[in-house]
């Protein structure tokens, strides 16, 4: 009977690949990882606190860079509110208010939200956390800061990231600031391609896995999709995942913040002291909010 139920499980499975949309479209074909359920958030959250590689999050003494950046162009005043947009685990939040700050993180990964609170409570830390999708967060109280690192604005569709930017403006005080670290277009792969990996465990499960991997361009929507079929090798299901990454050019990014009220103020090619090689991968935007 169990090889019966292999055999079923297989033949879905490639029925499943056979029937597949190639090239695959970018929000059409799958949009963004499951990062509200709970064991792929704490498989997610094994990856942000790895301190051997940057997938998830940047190792702290990156972190630490990053913050005295954040520091010298907020110029904010000991005991500002500053907003964490998809916060992960914390690790920006729980630096900044080491140095006095007074941060709220949201993020929608359960398990990175729990641990964010649990080392806030642990140090004693000035720190909210709230487990929500950005897209739908609403203050009412004033920040005089917010951010949104690490290319998170990428991940989301035009219409998406133009709403979420139009929270974060209404979250901020009358010239508050906002710093949005975001893609390069020019160092997104456009390539496509397939390449697969065997494994005894990994990001998608605790289980022995053949990961078939895909990536997609679409000039069209300037959008990038990586799609994974995720096959269990002791039962032979499968599991399809994407995520999708929104390319935009420098006006592209200053027409999006004027829409949602956010003033681009300068343009930086990546953290000033980064050490990672990837540097030139990034922008960072500084902007400030408008008068309504």
């Amino acid at each position: 009977m169990e090889d019966l139920v292999f055999a079923a499980n297989i033949r879905a499975a490639l029925a499943m690949l056979r029937e597949r949309r190639v090239p695959a479209v970018p929000w059409v074909d799958g949009e963004n990882l499951p990062w509200d359920e709970l064991a792929f958030s704490q498989r997610m959250l094994r990856e942000h606190l790895d301190q051997t590689h940057a997938a998830a999050s940047r190792p702290l003494d990156e972190i630490l860079i990053h913050v005295d950046g954040l520091e010298r162009e907020l110029k904010l005043s000991y005991g500002s509110r500053i907003l964490d947009v998809t916060c992960g685990p914390g690790l920006y939040c729980h630096e900044l208010a080491r140095r006095g700050y007074r941060v709220t993180g949201v993020d929608f990964a359960p398990a990175a939200i729990g641990y964010a609170r649990e080392k806030a409570i642990e140090e004693g830390l000035n720190c909210i956390f709230v487990q929500q999708d950005v897209r739908q967060m609403d203050f009412n109280e004033g920040f005089e800061a917010a951010i949104l690192l690490y290319g998170q604005l990428n991940v989301f569709t035009k219409d998406d990231a133009a709403g979420l930017l139009r929270r974060v403006a209404m979250a901020l005080l009358p010239s508050g600031r906002f710093i949005a670290e975001v893609h390069n277009i020019e160092y997104i792969d456009k390539e496509q391609y397939t390449d697969w990996q065997v494994s005894e465990s990994g990001l998608f499960g605790d289980y022995p896995q053949l990961c078939l991997h895909e990536q997609f361009w679409s000039e069209e929507k300037q959008a990038a999709l990586d799609r994974y079929y995720v096959l269990h090798m002791g039962t032979g299901e499968m599991q399809e995942y994407a995520v999708c990454e929104q390319g935009y050019t420098l006006d592209g990014y200053r027409a999006l913040l004027a829409q949602a009220g956010l003033r681009l103020n300068r343009v930086d090619g990546g953290w000033d002291g980064h050490p990672a090689s990837e540097a030139d991968e990034w922008f960072l935007l500084y902007a400030e909010k408008t008068a309504a």
